[in-house]
């Protein structure tokens, strides 16, 4: 009866027994009733063969007006009950609950769930999973929810008044990345509250170039030297009067570091420093690391928009950048900048790579002597209904079409993204 109404509902009226009549009379005038339903009904299992989407000849009236095919099978799902005498198959409805949950779905979500996808055609063309899911460009993100908000409340603190960096634990593939995207979405898109849109600066530490200090902590702040450049002159100018003022000729060593700085220094500026001979790769690196934290702490003071570090893979840092790192996150700690502190730093690392013998974890622990916490975020496999979150809404389908596709793909990777 619900079908029957949903039925006439969008199609203006018209009656589904006149429809399925009609069907039913197309052979022979003389069919029987249950002949004809039995037609019917292969119709119905050779539609559903052909294509998920596609629906008994009961809806094609509701196709023609323009419906969504989501919608149309659901209709057609309802009438497929009561024409075989409730005897249903695996994508008819059984109870009016699951009825109510999928129009709910459709109501809030109308973008992906009364998406028409031919995925006839996206199996052909090989089917692309970014491309078809989220269409805003904004990167999805399941299961993640509360981590995500941990990630957010941590930055909140950090900006505000608290001394606090994060890091996120998970071994590889798990999501970590997927997570921090999010956050970088957030931070940079102007929705992170009394924070406002702030500047992210990301690099990366790689297992081969260990033997290259400070290179994914230099790749970063080239970042900020690129943003600066293109963004207010007066903020370039006054961050360039200050480096050049407090470091003078010794800022040669940050630009051979840092080559985009020198966007910033302007094409006047002239080094006038030569490395002597006694110096030796030791105290050229502190040398550096002093530099670093003198860089870090002009552009905090000069800096009115939150700044943001990520560092990924952390679990390959070397011992030169722990000691940047840990000197850098000191800078906000100085009673001259605890005002105006806007600077937020997290990472992400495999626990499975770390002891506590590892630099990193020495790093961290030494933090809490200088007050500043820690916030630990650990992901783990998703549920299974995660999974099948992730399978429906990729293909535009509803959860309760795609719970066996989701079942075979947990079976399959244990929850691992």
């Amino acid at each position: 009866a619900l079908g029957a109404t949903f039925f006439q509902l969008f199609s203006g009226g018209q009656q589904v027994m006149e429809v399925l009549e009609d069907i039913l009379a197309e052979p022979s005038m003389e069919m029987g009733m249950a002949e004809g339903y039995d037609r019917l009904d292969h119709m119905s299992k050779k539609a559903q063969r052909t294509s998920p989407s596609s629906t008994v000849s009961s809806v094609e009236p509701l196709k023609s007006l323009g419906l969504p095919i989501a919608l149309c099978d659901l209709i057609s799902n309802m009438v497929d009950c009561a024409s075989k005498g409730g005897v249903t198959d695996d994508e008819s409805y059984e109870v009016v609950k699951d009825v109510r949950d999928d129009l709910k779905l459709m109501m809030d979500s109308p973008e992906i769930y009364l998406r028409d996808l031919d995925l006839t055609h996206a199996s052909n063309v090989d089917l692309q999973m970014e491309s078809i899911g989220c269409k805003d460009g904004r990167t999805s993100l399941y299961g993640r929810e509360s981590e995500l908000e941990m990630l957010k409340e941590s930055y909140q603190r950090s900006i505000s008044s608290g001394c606090e960096v994060a890091m996120i634990y998970g071994s590889s593939g798990i999501g970590k990345s997927t997570l921090s995207n999010n956050f970088a979405e957030y931070v940079t898109a102007g929705r992170a509250g009394s924070g406002g849109s702030g500047v992210f600066l990301s690099g990366c530490f790689d297992k081969l170039q260990q033997l290259q200090p400070f290179q994914a902590i230099s790749s970063a702040f080239d970042e900020y030297c690129t943003w600066l450049t293109a963004t207010d002159e007066r903020k370039l100018e006054r961050v360039s009067t200050e480096l050049k003022k407090d470091l003078g000729d010794e800022i040669a060593s940050l630009v051979t570091a840092m080559p985009n700085l020198r966007g910033i220094l302007g094409n006047d500026f002239v080094c006038h420093k030569t490395v002597e001979d006694g110096d030796v790769a030791v105290d050229a690196q502190k040398r550096l690391r002093y530099l670093f934290c003198q860089f870090v702490e002009i552009i905090l003071g000069c800096q009115e928009e939150p700044l943001i570090l990520f560092l990924d893979d952390c679990q390959w840092i070397d011992a030169a950048s722990v000691a940047l790192l840990n000197q850098i996150l000191m800078i906000p700690n100085k009673s001259a900048f605890n005002k105006q502190r806007r600077f937020f730093f997290f990472g992400c690392c495999r626990d499975d790579e770390l002891n506590e013998e590892h630099p990193l974890t020495l790093m961290l622990s030494s933090l809490e002597t200088f007050e500043t916490k820690t916030t630990n975020i650990m992901l783990t496999s998703m549920s299974k209904e995660t999974v099948n979150e992730m399978v429906s809404t990729t293909l535009c389908l509803l959860p309760r079409l795609t719970r066996p596709l989701a079942d075979i793909l947990y079976h399959k990777t244990k929850g691992s993204p």
